[in-house]
């Protein structure tokens, strides 16, 4: 239907004549949004229908009843209502338009109304219109105790004009109700602040500050902070439009104690809940910030609560616009020894690599290191500037969490190969004149405790007493480099004592300042006097510690050193050698045992093996390398570069390790020791260099026990199986091969053949052979 259009009802039956029907109305019937259901229809006549919009409209009829009906259901417009007044030259005008509450009746503006101005409430839906206005005989004036109640409206001719006829330069808020025709006027307590809102400025700028209000402060400071609460209840207000974001400010003391101030957050402006609390601020001044104040907070509060003495300053504050989080992407670098895993931290969901994640949520980081040999390192989590993210530790080495930036972010971890832990050396109590100069030792006195001479502070400084612990006459705590001596000499001539492994530089003495120094000077000899002090015969002067801080000389045994006693501990060591001939390329080879009953840590570059034989080749089923701790009674192969190597021996104790090689003893072992020993169905090799190639040959003619009188050294031990034919390799060579493996004239024909025999050498019936490399007919054959 167009605009405007007229219609009627008409009810036809083939036996009579058709049947007019109209709306109950004198002249039209204006069908509305209010009335377009269950109309009455009147028979025989009636008025036309009125629609006085444009469009497309469903109509039933419903013949039922005494009284037959129609409804009209189509689109039908909303009432859109407006303040209209002096204050808008009565205008209709979007900035002035109501706003619905939600689904309800109620409608909803905040406007400037000035004392002396008119207004009224202007409805429309398309081409209708209401004017609502107060119900009363002339202008209805707004008195004071109008404000908050519920005042009735009219839409008869209009209704009469609202007088405001109070003085408020805030906003006021008016609440609508077009069904029950009341409106309810109410003004704030303060204007509202559109955000992000700043202040930094005293109480008299806070008249001109949209949303910001104060009772009862004080004259302000000259300075920022400006604001001056001096007295209890001493209040500001800012009250804002939105949801908040960021909330900043300044506050300090002045000569403030033992009262309290606090910040608060409402809701609704009645109701406040603290944010923070003060009971003390000193005169430095202090900037606060929070976030998440919640997302219906419209108000925040500075009061002071209580007052004992003292003001409190206030200034530079800043209240920034929510902004909703966008999500960013979250990057996991992969590492090949540890795995990162990544959560939600408030329903622990898993987010992947690449996966969004919402900024200003909490994420959980996890770490698992995978090899055990590696421990983790770091954990970071760095943004889209390679800037770092803060992590907070949740479990100690385990997880972390951190806030979402408003950024990509990148979360990594590194790890370090795990440190084995330092064997605690063994250094026992020796007497001066048991001293080698092949021994390295601790020098130490007692003044009360127990402290190390140090050599590491050359001629211009006093050597440091550096503490020490000792326990049944071996010391127990760590020994650093710089407290190891040398020495050579002896009782009768003297001793001379150098810094472990310099020879260059020596203890010595001087007649000046009580001078006992590292360096070249001559007067370098050293004696036990009878009170068993160290004394130096150049200079006759006795050694001590000197308020347990560094070592002195004396001209005499002076109240400085009286009284403390001397000793020296050993460290307990086995010197391996390697020789440099002992090589068929850049490597060497050697063999010990027997060091002693302690264990000992492998120093310098060099391997100390065991050694069996699996398939004919020489295996190594356990390899100690530098830092690790070795029992001292087995049976070793050591590689490494030619040279000496110092073994220190440590405390602990350790299983002997699988291991073929056998030791030739403390003094050697006999033909018929070995083989009581070890049996005679196996084949004993000893470690030579035989026309230019190292290996562990025969010892003696067939791989028959032989005589081994170099003591300390290990020879190696393989069983025969029983019942073996044929020779067994002569020797076994570090780059795999064996030799003197010896043909066999046998054929083979599937998995069974006769002859068959193993690259050790065992004779192998050829029947059902497992998986392997068999030799037949002096060649090589691979059964899969």
């Amino acid at each position: 239907l167009s605009a405007e259009a007229q219609f009627k009802i008409i009810k036809v039956s083939d036996d009579s004549d058709p049947v007019w029907c109209g709306g109950d109305s004198n002249d039209l019937y204006w069908i509305t949004a209010d009335n377009h259901t269950n109309i009455s229809l009147i028979v025989n006549g009636g008025a036309n229908f009125y629609m006085p919009l444009a469009g497309t409209w469903t109509i039933t009829v419903d013949p039922t009843g005494d009284t037959p009906k129609i409804s009209v259901d189509g689109d039908w417009p909303e009432w859109e209502y407006y303040l209209m007044g002096d204050f808008n030259e009565w205008d209709t005008s979007t900035s002035y338009k109501f706003d619905r509450i939600g689904n309800s009746d109620i409608y909803n503006i905040s406007k400037p109304i000035q004392l002396g101005e008119k207004f009224k409430i202007y409805g429309i839906r398309s081409n209708e219109e209401k004017w609502f206005g107060a119900v009363s005989d002339g202008d209805f004036y707004v008195e004071k105790n109008l404000v908050g109640t519920s005042l009735s409206l009219t839409t008869e001719n209009g209704g009469e004009h609202f007088y405001m006829n109070l003085s408020n330069k805030k906003n006021w808020i008016l609440d609508f109700d077009p069904v029950n025709m009341t409106l309810v006027l109410s003004n704030f307590v303060s204007n509202v602040a559109e955000l992000p809102f700043e202040f930094d400025g005293g109480r008299t700028d806070i008249e001109s500050k949209e949303g910001l209000s104060q009772n009862g402060l004080g004259t302000d400071y000259d300075n920022s902070p400006k604001l001056k609460f001096t007295s209890a209840n001493n209040a500001v207000i800012l009250h804002f439009n939105e949801r908040p974001g960021t909330l900043s400010f300044d506050v300090k003391g002045n000569s403030f104690s033992g009262g309290v101030f606090v910040v608060q957050t409402s809701e609704d402006g009645d109701t406040y809940t603290d944010l923070k609390s003060y009971t003390t601020l000193t005169s430095t001044k202090l900037s606060e910030e929070f976030n998440n104040l919640g997302e219906n907070v419209r108000y925040i509060k500075w009061l002071y609560r209580q007052k004992d003495n003292g003001n409190v300053a206030l200034g530079n504050i800043k209240l920034e616009k929510y902004e909703a989080p966008q999500s960013y992407t979250l990057t996991i670098t992969p590492n090949d020894k540890a795995e990162i895993f990544v959560f939600y931290n408030d329903n622990y969901n898993d987010i992947q690599s690449g996966d969004e994640v919402l900024a200003t949520s909490e994420v959980l980081v996890s770490v698992s290191v995978e090899d055990e040999d590696y421990e983790l390192e770091s954990v970071t989590v760095t943004d889209g500037e390679e800037q770092s993210v803060p992590l907070t530790v949740e479990q100690e080495g385990i997880s972390w969490t951190f806030i979402m930036p408003s950024s990509d972010v990148t979360v990594a971890c590194t790890v370090k190969k795990k440190e084995k832990p330092k064997p605690t050396e063994i250094w026992v109590k020796t007497d001066l004149a048991d001293l080698t100069e092949d021994d390295i030792f601790v020098i130490v006195g007692n003044n009360g405790d127990d402290y190390a001479m140090s050599n590491d502070k050359g001629a211009s400084n006093l050597p440091e007493a550096v503490s020490v612990a000792v326990v049944q006459d071996k010391i127990v705590s760590p020994v650093d480099d710089k407290i190891k001596w040398n020495i050579s000499g002896n009782a009768t001539d003297g001793y001379t004592f150098y810094p472990n492994g310099n020879e260059e530089n020596w203890l010595y003495t001087t007649n000046s300042n009580n001078g006992l120094h590292v360096g070249t000077n001559a007067n370098k000899v050293f004696t036990l006097s009878d009170e068993g002090y160290l004394y130096n015969t150049g200079t006759s002067r006795y050694l001590g510690i000197y308020n347990s801080a560094d070592w002195r000389c004396y001209t005499s045994i002076n109240d400085n050193i009286k009284g403390q006693t001397f000793a020296f501990y050993k460290l307990i060591k086995a010197t391996i050698s390697i020789k440099p001939e002992a090589t068929d390329g850049t490597t060497c080879y050697a063999t010990i045992s027997e060091l002693g009953d302690n264990c000992y840590k492998v120093v310098g570059d060099v391997e100390v093996r065991t050694v069996n034989v699996i398939n004919g080749k020489l295996n190594y089923p356990v390899t100690f390398y530098e830092g690790d701790v070795f029992p001292g009674n087995g049976a070793y192969l050591v590689v490494g570069a030619a040279g000496s190597y110092t073994f220190p021996a440590v405390l602990g104790s350790q299983p002997l390790p699988d291991n073929a090689l056998k030791s030739s003893g403390k003094s050697g072992v006999t033909k018929s020791e070995m083989e009581t020993l070890h049996g005679s169905n196996n084949k004993f090799y000893k470690l030579s260099k035989r026309n230019g190639k190292i290996g562990f040959y025969w010892g003696a003619d067939n791989g028959e026990a032989f005589k081994y009188e170099t003591p300390r050294q290990a020879y190696l031990v393989v069983p025969q199986e029983d019942g073996q034919t044929g020779s067994a390799p002569t020797a076994y060579f570090f780059d795999g091969d064996a030799t003197g493996i010896y043909s066999v004239n046998a054929e083979i024909e599937g998995t069974e053949a006769e002859g068959v025999y193993s690259l050790s050498g065992i004779r192998m019936d050829g029947k059902q052979l497992p998986k392997g490399v068999y030799i037949v007919n002096g060649k090589k054959k691979v059964i899969k």
